[in-house]
């Protein structure tokens, strides 16, 4: 776990393949292979395989990006279901994903601070910042909206984890963060989904008590009014808002670009290339962008194996106000929401998601045998 953390707050430097292979490395010699089953695990490999094959066949898969992009993501679903099974107390479990969550956004919010306090503040045409002041690490606002939009989940796990004083900081801590981050870069994205998972979150926990799902969300509305009506948002940022034009009938023009590319499978099943055209560049969702790169095949078993993993969630729905099950639904809905609509094509974010997966299918798993007690 350690590596794995060093990996992720090393997520956007050099060197950060050869890392994650010596964690696949690691992970088989320590992991027993007892634990390498599933009922995902024969999707994930093979789309594993399809992705690989592919991608070698088109040209776009290389050793590096197969290591970077796809190799690992059976391993993160083992260890996924591996962590629920050593550790099965609910809320280390969430400390633990809120531990992963700071380190896979560390670098981007040292960096942003870095700028903003030093007067730069990464708010432009161009909406770009330099992860550590290195002007060869440039990072845009649509990588960084994607990098911290699970950071989203922080307003919401604040608000049940009652009782847990410490935890709950962090978590408001990471959502502040983020919104003041995604904020400055005028990413539209991340600030939808963090609204999107509240609500999910939070009907889910208070479905049983109406009254408090309602005073909770107008708390949040009043909170919301009551910063803009004082002026705390700078009125640059409003209006920068304002001049991007956001269309709600075409998801921020993503809808013709995901229309573009169902039409693109048909007419081409083994990828339409990735070279950047008028048209058929990125499709802006990690499933249609896998199809472009590696056709039909690859997009099938993903799209399999994400329906089934959609299935585990909506099990773990009759669960009565858990507090495990509330975050990592609202974190299935930030990684679910921000791969639906930015160009993802695999590597430690949709690593995570996968171990996401394997950590609510053993929960589940273990609550219907009664070895974890809610």
């Amino acid at each position: 776990m350690l590596l794995l953390m060093c990996i992720l707050i090393w997520v956007h430097g050099l060197g950060m393949v050869t890392m994650l292979a010596l964690w696949c490395i690691c992970f088989i010699f320590v992991v027993p292979f007892d634990y390498y089953k599933g009922k995902l695990l024969p999707g994930i490999l093979l789309f594993t395989f399809l992705y690989s094959a592919f991608g070698f066949m088109n040209g776009f898969m290389t050793i590096p990006k197969l290591i970077g992009l796809i190799l690992p993501m059976a391993l993160f679903y083992i260890l996924g279901r591996f962590l629920v099974i050593r550790i099965r107390k609910p809320i280390h479990l969430i400390l633990l994903l809120i531990l992963l969550l700071i380190c896979y956004q560390l670098e981007v919010y040292t960096s942003f601070l870095d700028n903003y306090l030093s007067g730069n503040a990464p708010m432009s045409d161009k909406r770009v910042f330099y992860l550590g002041g290195d002007e060869n690490r440039v990072l845009t606002a649509t990588l960084v909206g994607l990098n911290i939009s699970v950071s989203m989940v922080g307003l919401s796990s604040f608000i049940i984890l009652k009782g847990y004083p410490k935890l709950r900081v962090l978590c408001l801590v990471l959502f502040l963060m983020a919104v003041f981050t995604t904020t400055y870069l005028l990413n539209r994205t991340a600030l939808v989904i963090s609204i999107i998972t509240t609500l999910i979150v939070l009907i889910y926990f208070y479905r049983q008590n109406k009254t408090a799902l309602i005073i909770i969300i107008s708390g949040i509305l009043i909170a919301s009014s009551i910063v803009y009506k004082m002026g705390w948002i700078s009125s640059d940022i409003l209006v920068a808002y304002e001049e991007r034009n956001f269309d709600l009938n075409t998801a921020g023009q993503r809808a013709p670009m995901w229309l573009n590319a169902f039409k693109e499978i048909f007419e081409h099943p083994l990828g339409w290339g990735e070279v950047a055209s008028s048209d058929n560049y990125y499709a802006h969702n990690m499933w249609l962008d896998i199809a472009r790169v590696t056709g039909i095949l690859p997009f099938l078993s993903l799209l399999w194996v994400s329906i089934k993993a959609l299935m585990i969630q909506l099990r773990l729905f009759r669960i009565k106000a858990d507090h495990f099950v509330a975050v990592s639904t609202g974190l299935n809905m930030c990684f679910l929401l921000s791969c639906f609509v930015e160009p993802v094509y695999g590597g430690l974010h949709l690593f995570l998601w996968t171990m996401l997966w394997g950590m609510q299918e053993q929960y589940y798993s273990d609550v219907r045998k009664g070895l974890i007690l809610i």
